[in-house]
């Protein structure tokens, strides 16, 4: 009788790391930072380029700039030297929300540089958040000028706060909700020119702040001009006196690194996204099979204990693989399956088999 109920509960406990895989997800997150971590940087696609307002473009003792913030016509006159040599596409990956602080003649003049190039043009829309006593106001704000097609500079964060992924169309339509239509995009799938997903999909980040190329805003007139030929070239802030700093597993980057980031994978096909529930729960049935097949088979606890740690070495090299081809399975909950279901059968073969020594013992003393 106790064998069969050792026996029924060890195998029980097999589903136990599914049931609480809920309060798993921070060891799932924790270990896919790791894992980009351990990647190291990845190259940059060929068509995407940032053009970014760093420290040294903001120092009016280096650049005719001056400080943040810049005129809008000044930022229409980057935008429009590289559409004029060639680029395919701008993305401002800075909100020019409400006229002008300069007055109606610099949005005349912002309009005025780039309207040859309107449909090349993708102007950033963002929600911010603020505290105010006991309640949180989120407000909306959107470009002045709505000709231009706009996407909302939104991310998804992980439990620790960590950028994480592109929300899908399904998180963007219940984060605009409570505003009126019509609803900005994602600016990173407009700028991309790619359609959005239902659901979100993870940001391949390319790297380390200090391996991502950015052009600063200063040299914009010495390059040469086939450097612009067909590139999706986005405009935004990378100074970090200028905020707008977020973690990434990288650690902290500047959002227009993140945008070039997830611009990047949209572009070259890279990123990540979970399974479906009918692929997810055959994996799942396929692992509870194999792992009861092979934690059973030993007769000994040392057997078991050496099969159950097998087993959650080959569930975290197969979790590796999947997120190396952009899958995100609950790999926590599939590593600790065999290791719990094995701790337990160890555990009882090893009493057993010290219950027999010990006879064993008491016999041979007797008889000695």
């Amino acid at each position: 009788m106790r064998q069969r109920l050792t026996a029924i509960a060890w195998r029980a406990s097999l589903l136990l790391p599914l049931v609480l895989s809920p309060w798993l997800t921070r060891l799932d997150t924790a270990s896919r930072q790791l894992l980009f971590q351990w990647r190291g940087p990845i190259p940059l696609a060929d068509d995407v380029v940032l053009l970014g307002i760093d420290e040294a473009s903001l120092d009016p003792q280096l650049t005719e700039f001056g400080p943040w913030p810049w005129p809008r016509a000044t930022q229409a006159e980057l935008a429009r030297h590289v559409l004029r040599l060639g680029a395919a596409r701008v993305v401002f990956n800075i909100v020019h929300a409400g006229p002008s602080r300069l007055g109606p003649e610099d949005d005349l003049a912002f309009q005025a540089l780039l309207k040859p190039w309107q449909d090349k043009v993708v102007l950033s829309a963002s929600l911010v958040r603020q505290q105010a006593h006991d309640f949180e106001q989120v407000e909306l704000r959107r470009p002045w000028d709505d000709s231009y097609p706009n996407g909302l500079s939104a991310f998804s964060m992980d439990e620790f706060g960590v950028v994480q992924s592109l929300p899908g169309t399904q998180q963007l339509q219940a984060l605009l909700a409570p505003f009126p239509p019509p609803h900005p995009g994602s600016l990173a799938h407009l700028g991309a020119a790619v359609t959005s997903s239902k659901r979100d999909e993870g940001i391949d980040f390319l790297g380390p702040s200090e391996s991502i190329p950015v052009i600063p805003a200063w040299a914009v007139n010495t390059l040469p001009e086939d450097t612009w030929r067909n590139k999706i070239v986005i405009i935004g802030s990378t100074a970090p006196s200028l905020g707008d700093q977020l973690e990434t597993p990288f650690g902290q980057q500047s959002g227009s690194e993140v945008l070039l980031s997830a611009i990047s994978g949209l572009r070259s096909g890279r990123g990540f996204r979970r399974l479906h529930s009918i692929p997810l729960a055959l994996i799942v049935i396929s692992w509870l099979l194999l792992c009861n097949w092979r934690i059973a088979a030993p007769s000994t606890a040392a057997g078991s204990a050496i099969a159950a740690i097998l087993l959650g070495c080959f569930a975290m090299g197969f979790i590796t693989l999947a997120w190396v081809s952009g899958l995100w399975l609950p790999g926590a909950a599939l590593t600790l399956m065999p290791l719990v279901a094995g701790a337990i059968r160890s555990g009882d073969l090893f009493q057993k088999e010290s219950a027999q020594r010990r006879f064993l013992h008491s016999v041979l003393s007797r008889r000695v």
